[in-house]
């Protein structure tokens, strides 16, 4: 079964890294306009952001989708599907706290290393603007 969630990133000053361990999620929409889809293991979100996703939730099994802050300071999640068998999303790398600096765009932090890796270098950030 296919389903569409949307998320919207209430927090302060957090930003989320989302994962499902039903297989790649479909982002449709991003803050409230359509986007080409582009399917993804996982998306990183901003403070205020929000995202049209699609997943497909499996016949059997319940199946994380896990929003864990970048900082890895904690998660929350929800099981979709049904069953007894708990599948959960693959853990997020924990942050390279080294290598994120105040050296991005007009002084922006670099909150974007996980353990000295860009994560946008997967091209979501270009496939969304």
């Amino acid at each position: 079964m296919k389903c569409k969630l949307q998320f919207i990133n209430a927090a302060a000053a957090s930003y989320f890294s989302l994962r499902y361990a039903g297989g790649p999620m479909q982002i449709v929409a991003a803050d409230g306009m359509l986007v080409k889809p582009i399917s993804v293991n996982y998306f990183l979100m901003a403070v205020a952001e929000t995202y049209d996703v699609i997943v497909t939730v499996p016949s059997t099994g319940l199946f994380e989708l896990r929003a864990s802050t970048q900082d890895g300071t904690g998660f929350s999640s929800i099981w979709l599907g049904s069953g007894n068998q708990r599948i959960p999303a693959p853990a997020m790398a924990a942050p390279y706290f080294y290598k994120m600096t105040m050296t991005e765009k007009n002084g922006s932090s670099s909150w974007s290393y996980v353990n000295g890796t860009r994560v946008f270098e997967s091209g979501i950030t270009n496939a969304l603007s």
